[in-house]
């Protein structure tokens, strides 16, 4: 690639000159228009500045005159201090020769529809207008003054030449002053300035021109050392390059391309790019170019593919191949960029493989998670009948001779009774627990608000029993999901809001918040008891109760275990945040079910 593009620039010497010179003349074509738009936006600024200094100093001055006639001279004017401020005015300009040749003060008060002109002052003519409409398309920057704005405007003045004027406007009188200046004057010092940047330009790509032709020579040795040091920075580069001709032939060959294939850039050069292919592609070539260099129509030049090619020893190796096209005047040629790719195959192969295999891990835990369940309930269901038929015998054994036993026997009854009707809550709990797993979810649009509402109306009666302060502090949106056991989520996580809470104003809040990470959050929080932290990572095991079984009402410990298989049914997640003695806030996500 490097030798023909030598070649071609070396047997092609005016070339060079022509197109040094016209890069030359570019740069000074773009150096002249950015002076010249940065000369015009400066000098036009500078205008506007000197145009805004006058007419505020006119117009501050007018307004001192103004205050001054106002407490002095309103008795001895016969127009009044408002008379006497305008002739004071038009004889201090009778002795102001103005600014530029087309400057022009200007100075007006409104008189309903229409604008009275006190003076216009133009070079030492100083003259009355006679008044125009106020919504003059020719008076604008008046218009715009005596409205009390001040700024400064581009348009049209009496004569219809452009102008550019600034406004002011007179507080404590009702005149507005205009300085203006023609356009043309204005953009004067701009425009000499662009003949002279352009008449510098034109100087600089003649010299510029001639110093070329003068070490075009030298630039020809100079290219033959960038050459050399091109091939150094080709030889070093870690990926190996190759370049084609339009005859699949190869033109060059890197060292990193030789260290790749295993063969020399002797060796290589001048053949068939199929000698870097496997026996299978070498028997159609052109069905090679065609999926992998694209040389007919260039189709997957600028495209990285990963193809398998040959070792000079045979050895098939994996590789990236990206294929540029270059044009060099009437010669088109190819450079490959090609990277060895094997260890990378073989890891991800790897990966493919170990993916596989977790896969059907993952079956065999979700097969071994469903029999588990299955056992639960079966066990769970045939366990309560032979349970219910002890407890029953014990209440009859009560009814029937508990005058005939003394205290203990009494004692020992009772408290068989009452472990057999624990035991049938767990085993009542753990049905529960299996069935959440077992029963497909109902999912659909379920409205949240709606769903809450229901809940705490048929929990009203404990609430108001215990005191509870029931807080939404918006309405629960709509989201996809199975209604009832969602609702049975926000009911246990309230009823143990309000059973664990020893507060003397006590409060439970149901929201949510939208997380960036998580979406949707909805949580319930209360001031109750909290949950000491070494607790936090077993509340969701089931049976698991961190007080005694009787305290705060009892329960079996499956209800937090319950929540958390509902949730997690829904594709979301559940966690807790809590702090001893002030309070906690149980969160959730929901994904719609899985």
């Amino acid at each position: 690639m490097v030798n023909a593009l030598s070649r071609y620039l070396t047997d092609d010497r005016l070339k060079i000159t022509y197109i040094s010179i016209l890069v030359m003349t570019i740069i000074a074509v773009a150096v002249g228009g950015v002076t010249v738009f940065t000369l015009h936006k400066a000098g036009m600024k500078s205008q506007e500045n000197r145009l805004i200094e006058y007419v505020e100093s006119q117009a501050r001055m007018v307004e001192a005159i103004l205050a001054f006639d106002a407490r002095h001279s309103a008795q001895d004017h016969p127009l009044g201090a408002e008379g006497a401020t305008i002739a004071q005015v038009i004889e201090a300009h009778e002795s102001f020769k103005g600014f530029g040749e087309t400057g022009e003060f200007s100075m007006a008060k409104r008189d309903g529809d229409q604008i009275i002109f006190v003076l216009r002052h133009r070079n030492f003519q100083i003259e009355k207008p006679k008044p125009v409409a106020f919504d003059s398309p020719t008076a604008e920057a008046m218009h715009e003054a005596l409205s009390g704005r001040s700024g400064v405007i581009t348009t049209l003045d009496y004569n219809g030449v452009p102008v550019l004027a600034a406004y002011e406007p007179v507080s404590g009188g009702h005149f507005g002053m205009v300085a203006k200046i023609d356009i043309s004057e204005a953009r004067a010092p701009i425009i000499n300035a662009a003949i002279l940047a352009a008449a510098v330009s034109v100087l600089l790509v003649t010299f510029g021109a001639l110093t070329v032709v003068g070490i075009n020579a030298p630039l020809l040795r100079r290219l033959h050392d960038s050459e050399v040091r091109q091939r150094s920075i080709l030889d070093n580069i870690g990926d190996g390059i190759v370049t084609i001709d339009t005859d699949r032939k190869i033109q060059s060959f890197n060292k990193a391309a030789e260290s790749i294939f295993g063969y020399s850039v002797n060796e290589i050069t001048g053949r068939n790019v199929k000698v870097l292919l496997p026996q299978s592609d070498r028997d159609n070539q052109e069905s090679f170019l065609e999926r992998y260099l694209g040389l007919r129509e260039g189709n997957f030049t600028g495209r990285t593919q990963e193809i398998t090619a040959v070792k000079k020893d045979g050895t098939e190796i994996s590789i990236s191949f990206t294929l540029t096209q270059l044009q060099l005047e009437d010669t088109r040629m190819f450079a490959g960029v090609i990277r060895d790719i094997t260890a990378r195959k073989e890891i991800e192969n790897q990966l493919v493989a170990n993916t596989v295999e977790l896969s059907l891990a993952n079956k065999d835990l979700e097969r071994s998670n469903k029999e588990l369940d299955d056992f639960a309930y079966i066990a769970s269901h045939d366990l309560k009948e032979p349970l219910r038929g002890i407890h029953n015998y014990a209440q009859f054994l009560i009814e029937d001779y508990g005058d005939k036993l003394d205290e203990e026997g009494n004692s020992k009854l009772a408290t068989l009774t009452r472990l057999t009707q624990r035991l049938e809550d767990l085993i009542n709990s753990l049905l529960h627990f299996s069935r959440v797993g077992r029963v497909d979810l109902a999912t659909k649009e379920v409205d949240l608000n709606a769903n809450v509402m229901e809940i705490i109306d048929s929990l009203h009666v404990s609430l108001a029993e215990n005191g509870i302060d029931l807080r939404i502090p918006r309405p629960l949106p709509s989201t996809h999901c199975d209604g009832a056991r969602i609702g049975e989520v926000f009911r246990n996580l309230i009823t143990n809001a309000m059973k664990y809470n020893d507060k003397e104003e006590k409060w439970i809040e149901v929201g949510f918040d939208d997380s960036p990470g998580d979406g949707r959050v909805f949580y319930v929080r209360d001031n109750g008891i909290g949950i000491r932290e070494k607790h936090l990572g077993s509340i969701f095991r089931i049976f698991k109760r961190l007080h005694g079984r009787d305290k705060f009402g009892g329960g079996t410990g499956a209800g937090l275990t319950i929540v958390q298989k509902i949730v997690q049914r829904h594709g979301g997640r559940i966690w807790v945040e809590s702090e001893h003695k002030i309070g906690t806030t149980f969160f959730f996500t929901l994904q719609g079910g899985e």
